[in-house]
């Protein structure tokens, strides 16, 4: 009879595993097929799907389930609907992030959960994100469950949100080698939210600047680019060497380093070799209207604030052809 009863468990225990794991396998691959979609709009309508198959996991406090469902998250933010996703994530993730529910996870949960945070905050870059992600930190370092590299990236998502103040207490408390320098800010401008901005660094790498600019009549042309890119490098060498180019860009243009980081040392570099097409960081993201900081380099050409012609090709041809459809050249 015991026996019996306990293969009746097992077998319960058995089939019930082997549907969650099921399930599981069938998101995943969803979530692989989502990735290899082309066309925006199919994949949105396909993420939405999938999205539901994995609605399941936000009631999951097992490992696998929580960094599956943060990962179509992040997959249908990649796909650049923004306002929707925003949506799902605060009635979906929000609810499952309280101080009570992250206690009660176990510490493998709170790992992955970590890691998927990062995913999340890869693509949405913004104080909710990485507050929760501080929170899920405290809890782990309580717990003596922290290394160097979630020191690390916490200091990374602070500086890429430009919350230098938190990014430097992080420094403080565990100083690494690989966090980079960060000169000091000084804000001498009141900014709005729709401001446009970025980071004017001093020549001694001692201090930084906010400046905003006027996307109406100060600047023509955008490029946002990734230091070390090398298709962003030929672009630039394209403009340095081309001596008319280089006048217009100089009176017209502004380049965007739109990694996150400061990288003062590589910037000032560029900019003491290149004082006419000069490189700066981003400070707010979201003030640079419909510039998508995505595909390094892109050129936006843009009359009276709106953009006329964009392309992620730096070539000599296409820059051209940006030009005349603003009426520059």
């Amino acid at each position: 009879m015991k026996i019996t009863l306990f293969f009746i468990v097992f077998l319960n225990f058995f089939f019930q595993t082997s549907a969650k794991a099921s399930l599981y396998d069938e998101a995943e691959e969803c979530l692989l097929s989502l990735r290899k979609m082309d066309d925006v709009n199919t994949r949105y309508v396909n993420a939405q799907k999938c999205f539901e198959k994995a609605r399941f996991f936000s009631d999951k406090l097992n490992m696998r389930g929580r960094s599956i469902y943060l990962m179509f998250i992040n997959e249908i933010d990649q796909i650049a609907y923004k306002s929707r996703i925003i949506d799902y994530y605060n009635k979906e993730i929000r609810n499952h992030l309280g101080e009570n529910k992250i206690i009660s996870f176990d510490t493998p949960t709170l790992l992955t959960l970590f890691d998927a945070l990062l995913m999340v905050s890869f693509v949405k870059k913004d104080e909710e994100t990485v507050s929760q992600l501080s929170f899920v930190f405290n809890e782990l370092l309580k717990r003596g469950q922290v290394n160097d590299q979630h020191w690390l990236r916490l200091f990374e998502e602070y500086v890429h949100i430009r919350h230098f103040v938190a990014a430097e207490n992080i420094r403080q408390r565990h100083p690494l080698p690989e966090m980079e320098y960060l000169p000091a800010l000084e804000k001498n401008i009141e900014l709005k939210f729709s401001d446009a901005s970025f980071l004017d660094i001093s020549t001694d790498k001692k201090k930084m600047t906010v400046r905003k600019i006027d996307l109406n009549s100060e600047v023509k042309i955008i490029v946002t680019i990734l230091l070390g890119c090398g298709f962003a490098k030929k672009s630039l060498k394209i403009i340095a060497d081309d001596r008319i180019l280089k006048n217009i860009f100089s009176r017209n243009g502004v380049f965007l380093n739109f990694n996150g980081r400061i990288d003062a040392n590589e910037i000032i570099s560029w900019n003491t070799i290149h004082p006419e097409l000069q490189i700066y960081p981003i400070y707010n993201e979201l003030g640079w209207f419909n510039v998508e900081f995505k595909s390094s380099p892109t050129f936006f050409f843009l009359k009276k604030g709106m953009i006329k012609y964009q392309t992620v090709n730096g070539s000599k041809e296409e820059i051209v052809k940006g030009l005349n459809a603003i009426g520059i050249l």
